[in-house]
């Protein structure tokens, strides 16, 4: 992630009690200009319902990756969609490496 220039000031668990059971991720980011600076990454590890229930690492991990591109691209567009897969991609061969 440090290669593509990603950096998380702050990850924190997003409150399942807080927001619909849909929403897995929130990404805060301002906005001068064209300058987007992140400050927060809230991700859901516990499921809706049954705060002692987790969600699985592979969903939480896709979030986190999601939520990673919010950093860089705003809206869900091509660019986004792109990042997203290659950042999966990436995950994989990290993952089938060790």
């Amino acid at each position: 992630m440090e290669a593509r220039g990603l950096t998380v000031p702050k990850l924190e668990e997003l409150d399942p009690s807080k927001y619909s059971a849909r929403l897995l991720g929130l990404t805060l980011v301002t906005s001068k200009g064209w300058e987007r600076t992140p400050t927060l990454i809230s991700i859901r590890l516990r499921e809706h319902k049954n705060s002692r229930g987790f969600l699985t690492s592979q969903t939480i991990l896709d979030t986190m990756l999601h939520e990673m591109c919010h950093l860089k691209h705003g809206p869900h567009g091509l660019r986004f969609r792109m990042m997203w897969k290659e950042l999966r991609a990436e995950f994989d061969d990290c993952e089938h490496a060790l």
